[in-house]
């Protein structure tokens, strides 16, 4: 049975009050600091962490993609039962998976809280990457800095990985300039808006249905841009290795060898770079995370959001696909994708963006690609706001070092703070591996960037759409 965040018990309710207090905290070694806990009204958990030299500026760390919906639960809670307080695992032992749940700053307090900056994350009230409250979320925990906490703060800066890096970008769409937002550091984001995210998907799982469909035991049965929520993660992979080979190859040498043919041919069609796992994780996003969202009745209820009828496959995707793929209207669901969100600087709450965004992506994510980054540095510059964008080296899907993270992070903050003066220096990727060069202990082996990478357009990977944004359809040189 689904868990919904608006289902909680008396006792729960009563444990959130008391959480929703002062307390303290593990803090980096020499950094004092106070940690807060609390809900949001929409089911939402937080934990805030102050530094004793709180300078008033406040960083927000956006979780990536969740499926498990026992992590919006309180932090050091156990997984299963959100009335009982833990701090580790084996105070949770017979409940649920026997787990200490933790709301986690993403080792980002461990570079901020230093320097005078508090770190705060929230579990989101809805799981999976297409969090439509997640503004709601993030809202409440602003405010509650200056009810509850120490303070209203000076500055607030979203930053986030993959899906979160995806709720970063969304609240530079949503979150008025100035009040509940002045900088934004989105980390391998999923940056291209709603429906290219969406279409991107479909098309994945339409290529894997294009090879798999025929083979036994290695079909997915629910429709390209629904996905199922139901299978669990094992008997996905079952179903995947079983067309491909891609855990296991068949004892059979036949069929190992039509398992390899078929999985050259996805990462040939998908453009999707090795080693295998990587198809199981992009295809996983396709079906497992895209089932939830689509399926849940708080967010599309089941409206489809795909659509590839009259699309031209030609160029982005070769093979007969293109005459042969199955064909679908507009779904129903997709207005309310496009708003999850649309990335436009040029209207709305958007067009008054004032403050510096500094973008750090690989070049070869094969979940957040390139692609989409072009996207979101393209919808700023038709909007003409200040992106600027740091391109890792490093292959997988957010793989980055300590040091990379570290180097990102102080050239943003010295951006942010010359912002709009005479000695404002936006920061290159060649700026960033300078610095991370230059942090003690480091080494080339920790600051993979790449000086000369430029991104393709989208749509040589995935075929535009009419309802795509302009920097998705039309992209900039």
């Amino acid at each position: 049975m689904r868990l919904h965040p608006r289902w909680i018990t008396l006792g729960a309710l009563a444990l959130l009050v008391a959480l929703a207090t002062a307390a303290s905290a593990q803090c980096p070694p020499g950094v004092g600091c106070t940690e807060y806990l609390g809900a949001g009204r929409k089911g939402s958990f937080f934990r805030i962490l102050v530094p004793e030299n709180w300078d008033g500026d406040v960083f927000l760390v956006n979780h990536g993609l969740e499926l498990d919906p026992l992590t919006i639960a309180p932090h050091n809670t156990c997984k299963g039962d959100r009335t009982k307080a833990c701090t580790t695992d084996a105070q949770c032992a017979g409940i649920g998976p026997a787990s200490c749940f933790k709301i986690t700053m993403l080792g980002l307090d461990q570079i901020l809280l230093p320097k005078g900056k508090a770190v705060g994350a929230s579990t989101f009230s809805q799981i999976s990457w297409s969090a439509f409250q997640s503004r709601f979320d993030l809202k409440e925990m602003i405010k509650f800095l200056g009810r509850k906490g120490p303070g209203k703060p000076k500055r607030i800066i979203m930053t986030g990985i993959s899906g979160g890096g995806a709720v970063t970008v969304d609240a530079t769409m949503r979150l008025k300039a100035g009040k509940y937002i002045h900088g934004a550091v989105p980390l391998c984001a999923a940056a291209g808006g709603g429906t290219p995210t969406v279409d991107a998907a479909t098309d994945y799982r339409l290529v894997y249905d294009y090879l798999c469909k025929d083979v036994p035991g290695g079909s997915l049965s629910s429709l390209p841009d629904v996905g199922d929520p139901t299978l669990s993660q094992v008997e996905f992979a079952l179903i995947a290795n079983t067309c491909m080979g891609l855990l296991a190859p068949s004892a059979d040498p036949v069929e190992a060898a039509a398992q390899t043919a078929r999985r050259n041919a996805m990462f040939a069609l998908t453009k999707t770079p090795g080693p295998n796992f990587n198809i199981i994780h992009v295809l996983g996003f396709s079906v497992l995370a895209m089932g939830d969202f689509v399926l849940d009745p708080e967010r599309l209820n089941g409206r489809r959001p795909g659509w590839n009828a009259g699309i031209d496959y030609g160029d982005a995707i070769g093979g007969d696909f293109n005459a042969t793929v199955p064909r679908f209207d507009a779904g129903p669901g997709r207005k309310k994708m496009a708003q999850n969100p649309y990335v436009d600087f040029t209207r709305g709450i958007a067009r008054r963006v004032n403050y510096p965004i500094l973008s750090f992506a690989g070049r070869t994510d094969h979940i957040c690609t390139p692609e989409f980054q072009k996207v979101y540095s393209d919808a700023a510059a038709l909007g003409g706001k200040d992106v600027a964008q740091i391109w890792g080296s490093t292959g997988g899907h957010c793989v980055f070092t300590p040091s990379e993270l570290r180097a990102v992070m102080e050239e943003y903050l010295e951006w942010l703070d010359s912002y709009r003066s005479a000695n404002a220096d936006k920061p290159t990727t060649a700026d960033v591996r300078a610095r991370c060069l230059s942090l003690p202990g480091s080494s080339p082996s920790q600051c993979n960037f790449d000086t000369a990478f430029t991104p393709p357009p989208l749509p040589s990977r995935v075929p535009a759409r009419a309802d795509w944004p302009e920097s998705a359809k039309h992209p900039l040189p």
